[in-house]
């Protein structure tokens, strides 16, 4: 027997000392996937108790492997985020009046910059929120587009035009903190 399948035991058991250790091997990961979506320090630690709580009151949701239990609470975790984002009655970009795509895709150029993960998370934050949520999803939470569309309720193609749209926008706000 290893130690997770003990913390497991234990954790069906409501052992404190058992679910302590399984706080402390999942907090981390499960708070990184909810702030990455809402973007806010305290909704990200609340949605992260909700999501480790909801395991502790309903341990037949508890899988057998790591593994598994990481990509079920992170699961959990973004649908929870995704049900606050909605809360804040998230309102997306139409397409344009007509219901093209019209996307400019713009040239990169061949100069190589120096950029932190910081100043990539303050020009994700500068996006509108709707180009921030699909962002978010899809680099963050590795989210296919589908996968997105279906958690947003609203059409793929549209969730590839917020991509599309929130990429160059991010990439002129840091291609403006370059030059400054």
């Amino acid at each position: 027997m290893n130690d997770y399948s003990n913390m497991i035991k234990g954790v069906r058991k409501n052992e404190t000392r058992a679910q302590m250790a399984y706080y402390d091997m999942f907090y981390r990961p499960v708070y990184q996937s909810a702030y990455s979506i809402v973007g806010n320090h305290e909704e990200a630690e609340e949605i992260m108790h909700d999501t480790l709580l909801k395991v502790f009151s309903n341990t037949g949701l508890l899988q057998d492997e790591p593994n598994a239990m990481m990509r079920f609470l992170k699961r959990i975790t973004v649908n929870r985020a995704i049900d606050v984002l909605r809360k804040k009655k998230n309102i997306f970009l139409p397409l344009e009046e007509d219901g093209s795509m019209d996307i400019e895709e713009e040239e990169d150029s061949e100069v190589e910059f120096e950029l932190t993960v910081s100043d990539i998370k303050e020009g994700i934050d500068k996006l509108s929120m709707a180009y921030r949520d699909v962002i978010t999803l899809r680099l963050f939470s590795e989210m296919s587009f589908a996968e997105i569309a279906k958690e947003l309720n609203i059409n793929a193609t549209t969730v590839r035009v917020q991509y599309s749209r929130g990429i160059s926008k991010l990439r002129t706000i840091l291609k403006q903190k370059i030059y400054e």
